[in-house]
């Protein structure tokens, strides 16, 4: 009985202590949209950052964003940092963050002036 218990105890330590290894965090943070008065802007906005080294916004009909339609541009990994992009008619923003080395989306943004 006891023998049972000291290995049932054994598999049990190495299933939680080796639970959390291999796993890597994603990146956090807070996303506002809002669509400007102008049609096809939107300002994107962080309103919070959980973990996050850098952020990306990555639009498909957002000409404002280095040239040409769509792309992606940088955004501040700072709580209160804001950027205004100028869009076609309808599409979709995509905010990517980046922790450890790892990219992520963070946010989805689905837009429509028509």
């Amino acid at each position: 009985m006891v023998a049972i218990t000291v290995i049932l105890a054994a598999v049990i330590a190495a299933f939680v202590l080796d639970m959390g290894s291999g796993q890597s965090a994603n990146a956090q943070a807070g996303i506002q949209y809002e669509e400007g008065a102008t049609d096809g802007e939107v300002t994107i906005t962080v309103t919070a950052v959980e973990r996050a080294d850098g952020l990306t916004i990555d639009a498909d009909d957002c000409g404002a964003l280095g040239g040409g339609a769509g792309g992606t541009t940088s955004l501040e990994a700072n709580a209160g940092a804001s950027k205004t992009v100028t869009c076609g008619s309808s599409g979709t923003i995509q905010v990517l963050g980046e922790y450890d080395g790892s990219e992520s989306v963070i946010s989805t943004y689905d837009y429509d002036d028509s």
